[in-house]
This record gives C-alpha cells, structure tokens and sequence, in this order.
C-alpha cells in the first residue's frame, strides 16, 4: 500500500486542506468514514475520467476497502472549499455525492482540465497539475463571503462548550437570523450549529488519535470543549455510530476511518 499527501500553494491554502493519493490491494473491509465538516474530490485512477464529488459530511458513511488492485487521487476540501470551486450550493451536496460532470456549473473545459491532471503519469505531476487547475478557477469564480469566513473564523476558535449567539453574530454581519444561517448553510454545507457539532467531534477524534489506549476523558472532555462526558459519548453516537472506547478499538490509520470488521 502507497499513500501520498501535498499541501496546496499558499494561493489556496483557505480552501484545500491537501491532495492525497492511496495505492494498493488487501482482503477486502469495511470501514466507516466519520464526518468532518468538509468535502472532497476523488479520482478513480483504475477507471480513466471517473471523478466523484463528495459533498460535506455531518455524518457517517460506510465504504468497502481492499481487493482488487486500487489506485485513487483526490483532493481534501477544507470547509466551503466545495461551492468555492464548483460554483453550486455546498447544500445540495451535504452528505452526498456524485460524478463531477453531474454536480459542477462551472465550464466543462474546467472539468476536463481537473480529471486530466488528476490521472497524469505519477502523483507528484497530478498534484502539481491539480493545484494549477484549482488556482486558475479561483480567477474565475467569487471568493468566500465575508459573513461566512466571519463565521468560520469564530468556530473554529471555539474553547468552551457554548457556541457564541447566533443571533449576535448575525447582527455583527448585517444580516438576519435568518439570512446568516442559509448563506452560511450555502457556502459550507450545513447549519452553523450543526457544523460547530461536527469539528468539536474531529476535534476530539484526532486528539484520541494521538493517545494510547488509556484515556483521560475528564480532560478531553475539557481539551475537546464538551460540557460533560454524557456530551461527548452522544456525538460519539451520533457522528461515528459507537462509544468512544468501541472507536478506540476500530480506529484505523487515520482517526477519520473506523474497522467494522469483527
């Protein structure tokens, strides 16, 4: 198995978390893929032009891993990355997905010009060509609205347990109640509250991932921002589908994939 990762040029770095590219074959699994607020798109290199849009994520989707031999490239949205580039609302992708040729507005030179860099010679070219492509469109499409960055800014700064008011951040804005949460809903996916819910979740997942198997859970709780522990084991529940002792024994590689094998 092969797996490679590339950080975007600087010019993108508030939109794409990182290209990533998986080689390899095993007995087949299945694994959960836990949510992150945040989208991605995925080049199938075994089926030449085949390239999925997977909207944000509030919740758990399960996928088959290993047999046959699979090679795939992608790209690593971060959250409103995906109506960024594909000029649609991230809402009509939330916890979907779809071919690219189904989902995108924008030109289908465009869409050419993403899956032919992303099925080049080896991954370090497809990176390269994938990052030169996104850079071109940003030329092309509006940036992030100021409300939502505005919004994203305060969630992920988040420490407590208590999400600042929306109504207050709305007014901050110039906007309704109302207003704030759809654009916001728009640009990234979901619900503002909801989203908060979903990266305190990632949060939490990625510190445990960093830990041995004894875990202090009054202080994740508290690194992590949750009132209590009941808090944490409820998001457990919901956005992986076990208790956090049951994901600390399914854990994979990487905190965001679970083994369902028994």
């Amino acid at each position: 198995m092969a797996i490679e990762f590339q950080l975007p040029s600087p010019a993108l770095a508030h939109f794409v978390e990182c290209y990533w590219y998986w080689s390899g074959s095993s007995s087949p699994t299945r694994e959960r893929v836990l949510p992150t607020g945040a989208g991605q798109l995925i080049c199938d290199l075994s089926n030449p032009g085949q390239a999925v849009l997977c909207g944000p994520r509030s919740k758990p989707v399960e996928i088959e891993m290993g047999g046959e031999e699979r090679s795939l490239i992608g790209v690593f949205f971060k959250p409103g990355g995906v109506a960024r580039f594909f000029g649609l609302p991230a809402s009509e992708v939330h916890n979907g997905e779809a071919p690219l040729t189904e989902v995108s507005r924008e030109s289908n030179v465009w869409q050419e010009q993403v899956v032919e860099a992303a099925f080049s010679d080896r991954p370090s070219r497809a990176f390269l060509k994938l990052n030169h492509a996104l850079e071109s469109q940003t030329r092309t499409v509006s940036g992030r609205r100021p409300e939502v960055g505005f919004a994203l800014g305060e969630i992920m700064r988040q420490d407590g347990p208590s999400l600042r008011p929306l109504a207050e951040m709305a007014r901050q804005v110039g906007l309704s109640q109302r207003q704030f949460i759809q654009v916001f809903r728009d640009e990234v996916g979901m619900a503002p509250k909801r989203f908060a819910r979903v990266r305190r979740f990632h949060k939490a997942i990625h510190r445990l991932g960093k830990k041995e198997r004894l875990v202090d859970w009054a202080d994740l709780v508290y690194e992590c921002g949750y009132y209590d522990q009941a808090h944490l084991i409820r998001d457990f529940h919901e956005f992986a589908g076990l208790t956090p002792t049951a994901y600390l024994e399914r854990r994979c590689d990487y905190p965001t994939h679970v083994n369902l094998e028994s």
